[in-house]
């Protein structure tokens, strides 16, 4: 199952509905902002906390581009410049999927995690964001006051799947 949903949402009600989707919903839901010219999938950026609850969507993930035939490109942002703890099991569960060849993993700096994002996404000419999980922010924020599917609905600039 999935769910797509276009968002041209220039309402706080209208995000308010794309929210709550993304975040009741039992299955991967992809938000595809307004004025945006799509081709077809070839690679996926997922961004990842490293902290543990990402073994089973880079499971699933995995597969999802091995069926598709399309790259999957992981990436680690470290928004404080802390480093924050990183899970040594996921961080030893990416380096044997890239050395598989399954997918390639890369760890970045960035003041903003949007922006780190968006960077990344257009130097790797990824086609698909993926975040995990749905409704909680996978990086600490400096204030935690919104929800990463809520900043990537004001900010992203291509579709975004939360998984």
């Amino acid at each position: 199952e999935l769910v797509i949903r276009g968002t041209n949402a220039p309402s706080k009600f209208l995000e308010s509905i794309s929210l709550e989707v993304s975040e009741k919903a039992n299955c991967p839901v992809i938000m595809v902002p307004e004025n945006v010219s799509q081709p077809p999938i070839r690679r996926i950026l997922y961004a990842m906390a490293l902290e543990g609850q990402e073994t089973d969507c880079l499971d699933e993930l995995v597969q999802l581009a091995q069926a598709w035939e399309v790259e999957l490109y992981c990436v680690h942002l470290d928004v404080l410049g802390k480093g924050q703890d990183i899970n040594q099991k996921v961080l030893a569960d990416l380096e044997a999927y890239e050395k598989a060849g399954k997918l390639q993993f890369t760890r970045r700096n960035s003041k903003d995690l949007v922006y780190g994002l968006n960077q990344v996404a257009k130097e790797l000419d990824a086609h698909l964001l993926v975040v995990h999980p749905h409704n909680a922010h996978p990086f600490p924020s400096p204030l935690h006051r919104t929800s990463l599917t809520s900043e990537l609905l004001e900010r992203i600039e291509r579709p975004f799947c939360t998984f």
